[in-house]
C-alpha cells in the first residue's frame, strides 16, 4: 500500500513538472498531447508495479512480460529488456525481453569490456540516457561500436539501487522523443526496476527454500539411519522410516511420545547431564550408546548422536537425534571379547595340560615302564648267572616268563605311543583309525562303543584328519570319565563337502546353558577353529550328551593353519 502511494505521488509530481516546463516552451495543444503520453506511461508503471506485488510466484514471469509490453507500447520503443548483473560478474545477462514487430532481438549477453563507459556508470548506480549515439563521449568508442552493431538509435538504461547479490538494468531501446528527453520518468522507472529486483530475489529465495526443503525431506526420508526431530522438552515431532523400522513402530505411533519412552527404563539415565549441557549451549552435540526397547519388547542397542537447532536469537528450538542400530556390532564385540577371554584361559589351560602330560609320561616311564625294564634286566642277569645250573625245562620256563614281561611292556609302550600319535591314522586313514580307537576304548574301559561311518571318507588333508581324530579322542575320554554311560556311539558322515563327527552318550548329562566348559571343550573348539570348523554341545541333565564337530572340507584353511 505504501509503495502504491509513493508511486502515485511521483506520478503527480512528474505531471506537474511536465505541465510547468511545457507551458513555458510549447503551445497548449502540444502540452495536452505530451501530458497524455506521460500520463499513460505513468499509469502503465503504476499498473505494472501493482501487478508485480500481487502476482503469485507461478504467474510472476507472465506478469513481468505483460508489464514490459505495456511500457513498450506506451513509450513507442523498439525493445524493452531487463538485464541482470550478478555479484562479481562482468556481464549483463538478459532475463526478460519484449520486442515490437519488425525489430531484431537484443543481445542475450553483453560483456562489460564491450561497453566499458556504460558499464561503469551502471555499476555506480547512474542511469544512461542517449538521445542518439552522438551523446556518447569521444572516449566511449567501444560503446559506440557495440551499439551500432546491435542497431541502437536511442537508449535508456536504468540500474537498480537495491538488491543483495544482483543489480537489475531496465533497458528501453529506440524510444520516441518526448519520453526520455526531459528524463521526467526516470524516478518512476527506477522505482519499477527496484520493485522487479526485489520481486525476483524473493522468487529466487523462495525457489532455493523449496529446493532446500526438498533435499532435506529426501535426506530425512531416505537416510539409512534413524532420524527424529523433537522439541526441547523431548517430545517427538517427526520420525523417518528408518527409525520406525529399527524400533518396529509406525510413524503415527511414535509422534507425540517422549524420547525417554523408547529407552530401556532399567538402564541408568546416562545422557541427562549431557542433554542439559547441550541446551545450555556448553556443547554443540554429543553421542552415547543406549539400550532401547522395540514395540514387541525386544531390547536393542543404538548409538545416538544428539544436536540442537537454534533460532536467530540463539535460543534452542529443535532437537535432532540420529540413531544407528549397533545391536549386531555390539553382540559381535561381546562375542569377540568372550572368545579372547576363552583363548587366554585356554592358553593357560594348555600350558598346564602340557606340563601335566609331561609329568604323566614321566611317571609312566619312571614308575611303570622303567621299573619293569629294571626287573626284566635283573631277571636276565639272574638267568645268565644260573644258566649253567638250570636244566632245560627250568631254563625254558624262566625265558618264557621274561618274554611275557617284554611282550606286556611292548603293548603298554605301544598304547602310550598311540595316545601321543596314531600311526594307523597316517597309514589307514581317518575312518579305520577311529574304528580302532573305539575298539581300544571299549576294551580298556569295559564300555560298549558303537562306531558307524555312513559314507566313505577319503583324501582328507592330514591336519583335518588329525583334528577330527583328536576331537573324537577327547569326546570319548570325557564320555567314559564323566557320563557313567555304558554305551557310547561314534558316527562319521561326509556329504556335500561337509564332514561331521558325532559322539553321543546316554549318561548323566549336564546343563549346557550354565556350564562354563573345561579344558577338554576349549581344546576341541580351538582345534576346530584352526581348520575352519565348528563345535556344538547339546546336553540335558539325566538325558546324556551329544558332541558334534562340523568341518567344510572344501574350505581354504591356509589362513587358519
Amino acid at each position: 500500500m505504501r509503495t502504491e502511494v509513493a508511486i502515485t505521488l511521483l506520478v503527480l509530481q512528474g505531471l506537474i513538472v511536465t505541465i510547468l516546463v511545457l507551458w513555458n516552451h510549447r503551445g497548449i495543444g502540444k502540452i495536452a498531447a505530451l501530458v497524455q503520453t506521460r500520463y499513460q506511461l505513468e499509469k502503465a508503471i503504476v499498473n505494472f508495479s501493482a501487478k508485480l506485488m500481487s502476482s503469485s510466484l507461478p504467474d510472476l514471469d507472465h506478469a513481468i512480460e505483460s508489464g514490459l509490453l505495456n511500457v513498450l507500447r506506451t513509450t513507442g520503443a523498439a525493445r524493452v529488456c531487463w538485464y541482470v548483473i550478478e555479484e562479481g560478474s562482468p556481464n549483463l545477462e538478459k532475463r526478460y525481453s519484449v520486442v515490437k514487430t519488425g525489430n531484431g532481438a537484443s543481445p542475450q549477453s553483453i560483456k562489460a569490456k564491450d561497453i566499458p563507459y556504460t558499464f561503469e556508470k551502471l555499476m555506480k548506480g547512474e542511469p544512461v540516457i542517449l538521445h542518439g549515439l552522438s551523446d556518447l563521449p569521444p572516449t566511449a568508442h567501444l560503446d559506440r561500436k557495440f551499439f551500432e552493431q546491435v542497431s541502437v538509435e536511442g537508449l535508456i538504461l536504468i540500474p537498480s539501487t537495491c538488491g543483495t547479490s544482483r543489480r537489475g538494468v531496465l533497458a528501453i531501446v529506440s524510444v520516441s522523443s518526448g519520453v526520455y528527453r526531459t528524463g521526467e520518468s526516470i524516478g518512476q522507472l527506477t522505482l519499477l526496476n527496484n520493485l522487479m529486483v526485489t520481486t525476483i530475489e524473493r522468487n529466487i529465495a523462495h525457489t532455493m527454500l523449496q529446493k532446500s526443503e526438498q533435499r532435506f525431506r529426501c535426506l530425512f526420508q531416505e537416510a539409512p539411519i534413524g532420524i527424529a526431530l523433537a522439541d526441547t522438552d523431548g517430545k517427538l515431532l517427526f520420525v523417518n522410516p528408518a527409525l520406525c523400522s529399527i524400533l518396529g513402530f509406525r510413524e503415527q505411533e511414535l509422534r507425540g511420545h517422549h524420547c525417554s519412552d523408547l529407552v530401556d527404563q532399567e538402564q541408568p539415565d546416562s545422557d541427562n547431564e549431557l542433554f542439559q549441557r547441550l541446551l545450555a549451549g556448553e556443547i554443540k552435540r554429543y553421542n552415547v550408546e543406549r539400550r532401547f526397547v522395540t514395540k514387541d519388547g525386544s531390547p536393542i542397542w543404538g548409538r545416538t548422536e544428539v544436536s540442537i537447532v537454534r533460532n536467530q536469537e540463539r535460543n534452542a528450538s529443535l532437537i535432532i537425534m540420529m540413531m544407528e542400530d549397533i545391536t549386531e556390532r555390539r553382540n559381535s564385540k561381546l562375542e569377540l571379547e568372550r572368545t579372547r577371554s576363552e583363548l587366554q584361559e585356554l592358553a593357560g589351560h594348555l600350558i598346564q595340560a602340557h606340563e601335566e602330560e609331561r609329568h604323566r609320561i614321566s611317571r609312566e616311564l619312571h614308575d611303570d615302564i622303567g621299573q619293569r625294564l629294571a626287573l626284566i634286566a635283573i631277571d636276565l642277569d639272574i638267568l645268565s648267572s644260573n644258566l649253567e645250573n638250570l636244566d632245560p625245562e627250568q631254563e625254558s620256563k624262566q625265558l618264557y616268563e621274561v618274554k611275557s614281561q617284554v611282550e606286556s611292556l611292548t603293548t603298554d609302550v605301544h598304547q602310550l605311543s598311540h595316545q601321543l600319535h596314531s600311526a594307523k591314522l597316517q597309514s589307514l586313514g581317518l575312518s579305520l583309525a577311529l574304528e580302532e580307537l573305539c575298539r581300544q576304548v571299549s576294551k580298556q574301559h569295559q564300555v560298549q562303543v558303537e562306531y558307524c561311518a555312513s559314507s566313505p571318507v577319503s583324501h582328507l588333508p592330514p591336519d583335518l584328519s588329525l583334528c577330527i581324530f583328536r576331537v573324537a579322542q577327547e569326546a570319548l575320554s570325557n564320555a567314559v570319565k564323566h557320563s557313567r554311560s555304558q554305551t557310547v556311539s561314534v558316527e562319521l558322515t561326509s556329504k556335500d563337502s561337509l564332514l561331521r563327527l558325532k559322539v553321543r552318550d546316554y549318561g548323566v548329562g549336564f546343563d549346557s546353558a550354565s556350564a562354563s566348559g573345561g579344558i577338554g571343550l576349549l581344546s576341541m573348539r580351538e582345534r576346530l577353529r584352526l581348520v575352519g570348523g565348528w563345535l556344538s554341545v547339546e546336553s540335558t541333565t539325566g538325558q546324556g550328551t551329544l558332541i558334534s564337530a562340523l568341518v567344510n572340507t572344501a574350505k581354504d584353511r591356509s589362513v587358519a593353519a
